[in-house]
C-alpha cells in the first residue's frame, strides 16, 4: 500500500507542478498574446518596423503624425521635418501619449535600433487602442544615411 500512495503522490505533484506553471503563464500575460523572442524563433514582431522609404512613403499621408522620442537635446540637433518631439523620460510622458488621436496614423522613431523607447511606446499606444502605429526601422541614424 505504501508503494502505490508514494507513485500516486509523485503523479499529484507533477500534476499540481503543471497546473501552478499554467497559473503563473496566464497570470502575467492574460491576453494570451505572444512575446518577441530573441533569435531566428521570434513569435511576433514587436510591430510594423518599416525601413527608410515605406517610412517616407507614410508620412507623406495626410493626417499622419511623426513622433520623435528623443531627447530634445537631440531633436534640436536634427529631425525628420515635421516631427514632433515627445522626450520619453519627460514625467508627463505617458500623459502627451494618451491625450493623442487614438484614429491618427503614427510614425515613430528613436536613435536606432538599440533603443528600446521605441517598442516599448509602440506596445503602451496598441494596448491602449491606437490603430494605426509604425516604427523606422533603424531609427534616426539610419534616416539620415545616404
Amino acid at each position: 500500500m505504501g508503494i502505490c500512495y508514494m507513485k500516486y503522490r509523485a503523479k499529484l505533484s507533477g500534476f499540481f507542478i503543471i497546473m501552478v506553471a499554467l497559473g503563473v503563464t496566464y497570470a502575467c500575460n492574460p491576453k494570451g498574446d505572444t512575446v518577441q523572442q530573441s533569435g531566428s524563433d521570434a513569435s511576433q514582431p514587436i510591430g510594423p518596423d518599416l525601413d527608410k522609404e515605406a517610412f517616407a512613403r507614410g508620412i507623406k499621408q495626410s493626417g499622419a503624425v511623426i513622433i520623435d522620442l528623443r531627447f530634445p537635446a537631440e531633436y534640436e540637433k536634427g529631425h525628420i521635418d515635421g516631427a514632433i518631439n515627445l522626450n520619453f523620460f519627460d514625467p508627463e510622458f505617458r500623459y502627451k501619449l494618451l491625450d493623442l488621436n487614438r484614429k491618427k496614423k503614427y510614425y515613430l522613431y528613436d536613435q536606432n535600433d538599440n533603443d528600446l523607447r521605441v517598442s516599448t511606446v509602440h506596445g503602451d499606444m496598441i494596448k491602449n487602442d491606437f490603430t494605426e502605429v509604425y516604427i523606422l526601422k533603424g531609427g534616426y541614424v539610419e534616416w539620415i544615411k545616404n
